[in-house]
């Protein structure tokens, strides 16, 4: 796994990394340009991304991400979906009632976003109901 640079201030980050150490802008995974960026609050539930590739573009958090904190990748603000790619292709989630469940969730889905990532830097995709392409 690669790792990343803040948009903000050049800190080193990670895949999984939702905050910057230094600065501590929010960030998200944004899977069609393969990086994790900076975002900063514009409106409710909307982020500007700070990566020069995506000026004057405004994203949202997948919804495991702002609800569950089991996410870091981001979607268009205009998506009519509220989970991102990775989350739709997931069909059950453990009763998150039950002891360490929410744990065990988050460490699946980091596994598969993961998995996901790779398979994409393969150009490679899973197939199944999910609508989404790799580039």
């Amino acid at each position: 796994m690669k790792t990343f640079h803040c948009n903000k201030c050049y800190q080193q980050i990670f895949f999984e990394n939702v905050h910057c150490e230094k600065c501590g802008s929010m960030l998200g995974y944004q899977p069609e340009h393969q990086t994790v960026s900076a975002f900063e609050p514009a409106g409710p539930d909307r982020w500007a991304s700070l990566n020069p590739v995506n000026a004057g573009m405004h994203y949202k958090q997948c919804a495991n991400y702002s609800r569950e904190h089991v996410c870091n990748w981001m979607l268009p603000a205009d998506s009519k979906s509220s989970l991102c790619a990775s989350c739709q292709l997931t069909r059950i989630i453990p009763a998150l009632s039950y002891g360490k469940n929410r744990l065990f969730w988050n460490r699946l889905e980091t596994a598969k976003r993961r998995l996901l990532y790779t398979l994409w830097d393969l150009h490679l995709q899973p197939t199944g109901s999910c609508a989404f392409a790799f580039p």
